[in-house]
């Protein structure tokens, strides 16, 4: 069976992002900079939910906020982060492989 093609919503959602946050992400991905209503605009979600998925995108270190003219632009910073989480819990395990060996 051939392998489907390569997707990015699905890869960063496969690294266990929400599914709303990978959407958020996605479209930050495109456009690497925006405001609230653009993304909320661009991927139909509701708004509470861009919200929630930017604060939990922020808190995860993969967006910044930035304040211009008193209104809020998000944008996306380096996956650094999510590949030394990966990193990280590879390690663990690793390390939890070999104890219980």
């Amino acid at each position: 069976m051939p392998e489907p093609p390569f997707s990015i919503e699905h890869a960063v959602h496969a690294l266990g992002l929400p599914k709303n946050s990978t959407v958020v992400l996605n479209d930050l991905m495109i456009s690497e900079e925006s405001k609230a209503t653009g993304i909320i605009k661009r991927t139909g979600l509701h708004r509470h939910l861009v919200y929630e998925a930017l604060k939990f995108l922020e808190m995860k270190g993969l967006v910044k906020r930035v304040e211009r003219d008193g209104v809020a632009h998000f944008q996306l910073l380096s996956f650094d982060t999510m590949l030394h989480e990966a990193e990280s819990r590879y390690h663990t395990t690793t390390q939890l492989a070999t104890y219980i060996a």
